[in-house]
């Protein structure tokens, strides 16, 4: 199933519409026990109608820590303790996230005593069906089969990239090539096989094949061409390579795509709607004014520790590129020996960069140097997601380099992005391709639902995971 760009598998979805259910039973249950109502279908909608919006909050704040937290992982066994922990510290977040709601807006809220039951009632209820998911659902599902048409460079990249997955959605079980020469021949493993012109929806009925993805339109001819269409009018989908390796991957392979996959794909043309620009531009002024005056003694800390470890200056202050390649003055904490690059000129910053100081590695993992960008958000030079901004002089290295590098410029950079909560820090022309292939797909799939997505995957990355 797919979300606004956004995969998500038929278990991802038992597990989500469950935990929704028994987030609004456990609010009818509390208010059971703590006050004494009736438990019954027209208690719990009666509850809905007179506290939609603190129902609504609890919703919504109880999936995000749930995701936060990575249990939507439909690999997880909850049969181990340390998983149902991650339930359980979810759970405890999200009741104290909502106590502190609920007193900010006492017209939409639930007694502190409620608040209190519904988190110990649904902590033993997730746990109760996680345990129960693990044990009687997370069977694995059959994916389903596909043919690729044209055996070359990129059939391969799809096939190689799907044997990697622990489930996959699709299994590829031959390649079909009309060059005589590849016929006969194995592929990633696979046979190639020629294609029947008489009639190719019985070619695929016989091999039990469901979809059609096109990878590779060398040798074609016109009756190729007509049949393909003809399985297409038959039933069977058909799409082609980027379209598949997007949806499976989250990232557009840009080796593997011409001009017209982005002439005529999703994306862009949303850039250029005012109400949808002004849209984004009020979630980053909110986003950017809060986080602001929220991290100011977080901020005053980390100045002092940089004076009383590194001295100064606090700040580093760099001209990046911003949207239309437009430059600008990006302000970090420092986290680099003063003169960085007086030896060196510009230079890639690597994980175990010498010119980092100790503090510095600190402050990069936790990404507390980023702090200062909310005032470039504030100015409009940065968004809260994008692709990270660049400096001019590895941009003219990789734009010659890298197909479709500027359409990265295309939107304004970020403090976090796709590529960000989805791939490891690197610094080289191949980790700035890959970077780029999941920019340029949040470039095409962008909304604030996927925003609202990657700010969870940030937190999420930033609790539990490395910085990158």
């Amino acid at each position: 199933m797919t979300l606004f760009g956004i995969t998500v598998n038929r278990r991802q979805s038992l597990l989500l519409v469950v935990d929704t259910v028994i987030v609004v039973l456990g609010i009818s249950l509390s208010n059971s026990i703590r006050l004494g109502h009736e438990f019954t279908p027209e208690a719990i909608l009666r509850h809905w109608e007179t506290r939609t919006g603190a129902t609504v909050f609890a919703i919504l704040i109880h999936l995000n820590f749930l995701y936060i937290f990575e249990c939507y992982s439909t690999e997880l066994n909850y049969r181990q303790v340390r998983n149902l922990l991650r339930v359980g510290i979810a759970v405890v977040l999200s009741g104290l996230t909502l106590s502190v709601l609920y007193f900010l807006l006492p017209n939409w809220s639930f007694g502190r005593g409620i608040v209190t039951v519904h988190t110990l009632s649904v902590m033993a209820a997730l746990a109760v069906w996680r345990i129960f998911y693990t044990s009687v659902l997370q069977t694995d599902q059959a994916a389903r089969t596909a043919a690729v048409v044209g055996a070359g460079p990129g059939g391969r990249l799809l096939a190689e990239t799907l044997s990697s997955m622990e489930h996959p959605e699709l299994r590829i079980t031959t390649f079909i090539d009309l060059r005589k020469n590849l016929a006969g021949t194995e592929l990633a493993g696979l046979p190639v096989i020629a294609p029947d012109l008489e009639d190719f929806s019985r070619q695929l009925r016989n091999l039990d094949v469901q979809h059609v993805i096109i990878a590779d339109r060398d040798g074609w001819d016109d009756d190729l061409i007509r049949q393909i269409l003809r399985a297409r009018i038959a039933g069977f989908p058909v799409a082609e390579l980027g379209q598949v390796f997007k949806r499976i991957t989250g990232r557009v392979p840009v080796g593997y795509v011409d001009d017209a996959y982005f002439l005529f794909g999703p994306g862009f043309s949303l850039h250029q709607n005012i109400w949808v620009r002004n849209l984004f531009r009020l979630f980053d002024i909110g986003l950017a004014t809060v986080g602001l005056v929220l991290s100011v003694p977080l901020q005053l800390l980390t100045a002092l520790a940089i004076i009383l470890f590194n001295g100064w200056p606090i700040l580093f202050a760099q001209e990046r590129l911003g949207k239309d390649e437009h430059p600008f003055i990006l302000y970090k904490f420092r986290t680099m020996v003063r003169d960085a690059e007086k030896a060196t000129g510009p230079k890639w910053s690597t994980g175990d960069d010498p010119r980092v100081t100790r503090l510095g590695r600190f402050l990069r993992r936790s990404r507390l140097d980023e702090m200062p960008q909310l005032w470039n958000v504030l100015r409009g030079d940065m968004s809260f997601i994008g692709p990270r901004p660049e400096r001019q002089h590895f941009v003219d290295q990789l734009r010659e380099e890298i197909p479709f590098y500027s359409l990265r410029f295309s939107v304004r950079p970020g403090l976090t992005g796709w590529a960000q909560v989805n791939y490891p820090y690197g610094a080289s022309k191949e980790d700035a391709l890959r970077k780029l292939e999941y920019e340029l797909f949040y470039i095409q799939e962008m909304s604030l639902f996927l925003n609202v997505l990657i700010l969870a995957k940030t937190i999420q990355t930033v609790l539990l995971k490395r910085g990158s």
